[in-house]
């Protein structure tokens, strides 16, 4: 047999939807019967299911090597396949699809993106079967190859969203209703509402300026008073925008609970506006890391950090899937765009403002009932204001030793490299993973390290430091030292300064709770954990 079969009743309320058969599942017949299947079994099991319960097949019935892309298949091949799976999912009729990873997502959704779609509840596309539900997830053998961490998030968030979602065929999407471009008169009317309401969410966009500020005091109703249209020219005249900003003050330094998602950000740039708003509530990203501490960091505010792949995360994004039916919406609008428009833009910011209305109250709730409320008020909630002013003030620098730290270790990475040159008899930028891999697998013939994430040889500083542990060799006991010199040159000693030329740093949370610390969101600084004890770095700061 070349092919494998689905599994599961013919009238199924829930149909899963995978990419291609394996090798095992050829040989058995059945499509998720090896490994990948078992992680099903365990989702299921966990949420009271067994494939008895459910429909369960694949985009593609003949082997598909790991690797290998769906779209890679010759386009009748393919064709063929969509059209017996169409035929299949209309003969069971079920109430929701769950498509499994990308290509299935594209297949039947037209969208791309598994880590964004997932757990939203979403239409198949019009030349696939019109109307039919869908509720996507991560694929089990995208679990297996190390994202183990994924795991709650397809067993515990996802598949209880599917199960619900089969209760009907009916797609019913919550209404959202956004005020945008709004008048003066509207404006101060809702600011008023927000004044009087016990709790409100509230968010910026710009990261210079402040562009446009957005406020809920209801799950399903806000506003977004912009700043500026969309070409940096004022909204308002200047009599009324200071109206506007006296009110915005009002709202954010009253007693009313604030709510939000890193909610710091927005704080932060309140306060360069000398506004100073009180009463955090709750901070979405540090309430979802108090219950959910081993899905990790979350997505870089400026995006000088990879996200790491194999950590779930506290966007907002994962929010919104977990706590709320709306799909997701954040790249619809995230940025100034001439094709959508800046009514788009604003409305974008409104949604900003009511997930975290309908989401914080929940997550609360959430925390209550598993008893982790008073470590979220306790090590979280109540530690905001100090963290804030930390960043803000940062640390002292004494310039002239910064000055003189960085010609010392200029001079001193020219000595090392140079050292490195002599030995290797050509030029080797130590910083250039194409060139330190040439060394270490081409020349020096070391056994190649991999990267889990990748499955690639890497040369990475973890990689680096193990062969110079290992091997003892001069030259990449020397690489390791000029690595190391460059990036306390670069990452601290002439990192930027803030205009006070105070040192900032921006202070968050690892999976235990320990605080860590990064690039400031003030737009300068560095991370301050890892300054030597020895050497001149630590001399710069001034206590």
């Amino acid at each position: 047999m070349s092919t494998a079969l689905p599994t599961g009743p013919k009238n199924a309320r829930i149909a899963i939807v995978g990419m291609g058969p394996a090798r095992d599942e050829i040989a058995s017949g059945h499509y998720f019967s090896g490994p990948s299947g078992q992680i099903l079994d365990r989702a299921l099991n966990a949420n009271g299911l067994t494939r008895k319960d459910v429909y369960v097949t694949n985009v593609h019935d003949g082997f598909l090597a790991p690797g290998t892309s769906l779209f890679s298949l010759p386009s009748n091949v393919l064709h063929n396949s969509i059209s017996r799976l169409r035929r299949e999912l209309q003969a069971v009729r079920p109430n929701v699809v769950m498509p499994l990873g990308d290509e299935p997502l594209q297949v039947i959704c037209g969208l791309s993106g598994i880590t964004k779609w997932r757990g939203s509840i979403l239409e198949a596309k019009s030349d696939f079967i019109p109307g039919l539900k869908c509720v996507p997830s991560i694929h089990t053998a995208w679990i297996l190859r190390g994202m183990w961490k994924w795991f709650g998030v397809f067993a515990h968030i996802d598949l209880p969203r599917v199960i619900e979602e089969s209760k009907t065929r009916e797609i019913k999407l919550p209404i959202r209703n956004a005020v945008t471009g709004p008048g003066k008169s509207t404006t101060l009317d809702y600011l008023a509402d927000c004044e009087k309401s016990e709790t409100i969410a509230f968010d910026i966009e710009g990261t210079g300026e402040i562009t446009c500020c957005g406020f809920a005091y209801s799950p399903n109703h806000a506003i977004c008073i912009p700043f500026t249209h969309q070409d940096l020219s004022p909204y308002w005249s200047l009599p009324d925008e200071a109206i506007i900003w006296r009110a915005v003050a009002r709202v954010l330094q009253s007693n009313v609970k604030k709510i939000g998602h890193r909610i710091e950000y927005d704080w932060l740039h309140f306060w360069k506006h000398k506004v100073y708003p009180a009463n955090m509530y709750i901070d979405l990203h540090k309430l979802h890391h108090t219950l959910y501490p081993d899905f990790g960091e979350s997505e870089d505010i400026y995006g000088r950090r990879k996200p790491k792949w194999d950590e779930p995360g506290h966007s907002l994004a994962l929010i919104t899937s977990q706590y709320t039916r709306t799909p997701y919406y954040k790249d619809d609008g995230r940025k100034w765009s001439p094709k959508l428009g800046e009514h788009q833009f604003w409305r974008y910011n409104t949604f900003d403002c009511m997930i975290p209305m309908e989401a914080g109250p929940k997550m609360a709730e959430e925390a209550r009932e598993a008893n982790l409320w008073d470590i979220y008020i306790n090590y979280k909630q109540r530690q905001f204001p100090h963290m804030l002013r930390m960043e803000w003030f940062g640390v002292s620098i004494d310039l002239d030793m910064r000055a003189q730290a960085s010609v010392e270790l200029a001079a001193q990475a020219a000595e090392t490299q140079n050292n490195i040159n002599k030995k290797l008899g050509y030029n080797l930028n130590v910083n250039s993973p194409k060139q330190v891999m040439d060394l270490l697998y081409n020349r020096m013939k070391l056994k190649p390290k991999i990267n889990k994430q990748t499955g690639k040889k890497t040369a990475d500083k973890y990689a680096l430091m193990d062969f110079a542990d290992q091997t003892q060799d001069e030259v990449l006991l020397w690489i390791r030292e000029l690595r190391s010199t460059l990036d306390l040159k670069g990452d601290i000693v002439d990192q930027q300064l803030g205009p006070e030329n105070h040192m900032h740093t921006h202070y968050g949370y690892t999976d235990t709770h320990r605080w860590t610390s990064s690039a400031s969101i003030l737009g300068s600084g560095t991370n301050l954990q890892n300054i030597p004890v020895r050497g001149i770095a630590r001399k710069l700061f001034i206590p």
